[in-house]
């Protein structure tokens, strides 16, 4: 939607009614016309659970839930995410996310072990607390870092385990992290979430949920 194709055409195919623009938690303003005549569609990733108890930096995602009605449809990853956002949106569908080879790449199960528990993401929220805590309890046998695609892919397959800490108590997974996981040979844990369809215990290790009085 920002290429510079786009941009310059983009009067050409705003009143066309079978075009559908697809944005991805967020919209551009400058690409919304007023007599646009095509179907505005976003998709709708985390931060669903009451606001009071997530993060600072997944308000600022929250607060985009007030112009879910100038979309025609939001697209969110499981049922818990969809019913949370009924009430904001004139229409939700549920369209989880899902793995492709292709882009994730196959598990490597001969690749070596070279450290017990991997953590990647950023260091907002509650991860401020715990991960110092992961530090202090692990040592070298916790691995941290940074990385996309196959490369990150590559990383995870040299990690017996992947811990996934959320920003808050907000129920939502990022499912994607889901399939990173499945695309490897690493083992995935993670809080009690939404992380359907995925089942606990099958499909990955359910630890706990993080109690911050008692992280050592």
């Amino acid at each position: 939607l920002t290429s510079p194709e786009v941009v310059e055409n983009r009067h050409s195919w705003w009143s066309h009614p079978r075009t559908v623009a697809v944005f991805w938690q967020s919209s551009s303003e400058d690409l919304i016309s007023p007599d646009a005549r095509w179907k505005k569609v976003i998709r709708w990733t985390e931060s669903v659970g009451p606001l009071e108890t997530l993060a600072g930096e997944q308000r600022v995602h929250r607060a985009t839930l007030d112009r879910l009605r100038e979309f025609d449809l939001v697209l969110a990853q499981t049922p818990t995410a969809a019913k949370c956002l009924e009430v904001h949106a004139p229409k939700v569908a549920v369209v989880p996310f899902g793995y492709s080879s292709t882009v994730l790449g196959t598990p490597n199960w001969t690749s070596s072990k070279d450290f017990d528990v991997a953590h990647y993401g950023s260091g907002a929220g509650l991860r401020r607390q715990v991960l110092p805590a992961l530090r202090a309890k692990l040592g070298g046998r916790l691995h941290e870092f940074s990385a996309y695609g196959l490369d990150r892919k590559c990383l995870l397959d040299r990690a017996r385990s992947v811990v996934h800490v959320g920003h808050s108590p907000d129920p939502a997974f990022g499912a994607s992290r889901l399939w990173q996981a499945i695309s490897s040979s690493v083992c995935l844990m993670t809080e009690p979430r939404d992380a359907w369809p995925a089942v606990p215990g099958r499909h990955y290790i359910e630890l706990p949920a993080v109690d911050t009085e008692r992280l050592d």
